[in-house]
């Protein structure tokens, strides 16, 4: 799919990412803390905005369907002491929002480049574009 594809593209040259899906539970409690937007998917915009040195990198997407809805979202920090400490901030925001709602995120992290799955406050490395799509579909079809 669009969005795994470019997950692992961004995986690739390092550009750290957060995605947050939106499913049942509403996001708007924490969309104020971004920019609104109505922007239809497409791998050319998570990719722009995700660059290094955009304007809108800093902070998390969240999606709804198939539009970005947000950008620039700060989200809720995890405290659980159970997440590694190789970890960053990225990887404890998308715990902390997971832990929350029923929200699923991904995560690519800039200094390694891996992609994480995160859904009810767990989190598990994803290694292809294929696996990514297949617990999306899965996740979302549920």
């Amino acid at each position: 799919s669009l969005l795994a594809d470019s997950c692992f593209n961004m995986s690739k040259d390092k550009t750290g990412a957060i995605i947050v899906i939106e499913r049942n539970n509403s996001l708007e409690f924490i969309k104020s803390t971004g920019d609104e937007t109505k922007i239809e998917l497409s791998p050319q915009i998570i990719e722009s905005i995700f660059y290094k040195n955009g304007p809108l990198h800093d902070g998390a997407i969240i999606l709804k369907e198939n539009t970005i809805t947000s950008t620039r979202i700060i989200l809720p920090v995890s405290d659980s002491t159970s997440i590694p400490k190789r970890y960053g901030l990225r990887h404890k925001a998308g715990i902390g929002i997971s832990e929350k709602t029923d929200a699923l995120v991904i995560v690519v992290s800039e200094q390694r480049g891996d992609v994480s799955y995160i859904k009810n406050g767990d989190f598990e490395r994803i290694t292809s574009s294929k696996k990514l799509q297949q617990v999306l579909t899965n996740d979302l079809s549920s």
